[in-house]
């Protein structure tokens, strides 16, 4: 219904969150994911609502497999429509932003439900402020997470597809990955979110929140913890993406990853996890 994979030339300047749930079903927090990310990344639609010069957006909305997916210019109906649909475990539904204004946060946004996953990506316009933006995203995610379990989540700068992580792409495991979450790590990223089950085979959120190779670790409530490894992602450098990834490596899958042609620049150390 939506592409998966994502164009290298979109890298500059963008920004990408996923949140997966296995099996199936979203937590529960469909709605809150379409309504936080409105409120703390769209600045609450009041562009959108006031059709301001330079400024469009548009919802998309799917709440069954069997629906055609219906796209319309944002309106306080569409929009109403959206929220409802996100809280049912929605085949599609998102919100999306796009802006011409010199003075533009991100120049384009969306932010997506579905049955199994949350996500949003934008790119970034010459308003974006890392130190105050970014952290819009890891207090959104943390927040919407709270109140869920999910099986795993990520912010990155760097990205190839929607769906899957850059390990899951340079290992070849697609299609078992989801369904193998809660056994083994997804992946790593600027942020990582860590499920309740790998948690403890980690040493435990305490351990986790004294390692170097993360700034923040913040327990959830459902027992799991997000990871935020640099203060920016600008600063989530192949230095400190080691870091990461030695601290993770316990967890994450076996074998060693195997770089695609055309996406060498993605984040992914090239060896493998269980010979740390």
């Amino acid at each position: 219904m939506v592409d998966d994979y994502l164009s290298p030339e979109r890298d500059a300047g963008y920004l990408h969150a996923m949140v997966s749930f296995a099996p199936g079903g979203s937590g529960g927090v469909g709605r809150a994911w379409l309504r936080g990310g409105a409120e703390r990344l769209l600045g609450n639609l009041v562009e959108l609502e006031a059709k301001t010069v330079g400024v469009a957006g548009r919802v998309m909305v799917a709440p069954r497999a069997s629906d055609p997916l219906r796209s319309q210019p944002f309106s306080r109906r569409g929009w109403d429509a959206a929220v409802e649909a996100a809280g049912a475990e929605p085949e599609y539904v998102s919100v999306g932003l796009f802006s011409r204004r010199p003075e533009a946060v991100y120049t384009s946004l969306s932010v997506c439900v579905t049955a199994s996953r949350l996500g949003a990506d934008a790119t970034r316009g010459p308003g974006f402020d890392p130190a105050v933006h970014a952290e819009r995203w890891v207090g959104l995610l943390g927040d919407v997470l709270d109140t869920a379990d999910p099986a795993y989540a990520q912010i990155s700068d760097r990205v190839g597809s929607q769906f899957n992580t850059a390990l899951d792409m340079f290992l070849r495991r697609s299609r078992v990955s989801v369904a193998e979450s809660r056994t083994s790590l997804r992946g790593y990223a600027w942020v990582t979110v860590v499920p309740k089950e790998l948690v403890e085979r980690l040493g435990g959120a305490a351990a986790l929140a004294r390692s170097k190779a993360v700034v923040l670790a913040r327990p959830l409530a459902a027992g799991g913890v997000l990871l935020q490894a640099t203060p920016t992602p600008a600063e989530f450098d192949s230095a400190a993406m080691r870091r990461l990834f030695r601290l993770l490596a316990p967890v994450l899958p076996a074998g060693r990853p195997r770089p695609l042609p055309g996406w060498e620049g993605l984040p992914v150390v090239l060896e493998d996890a269980a010979r740390r």
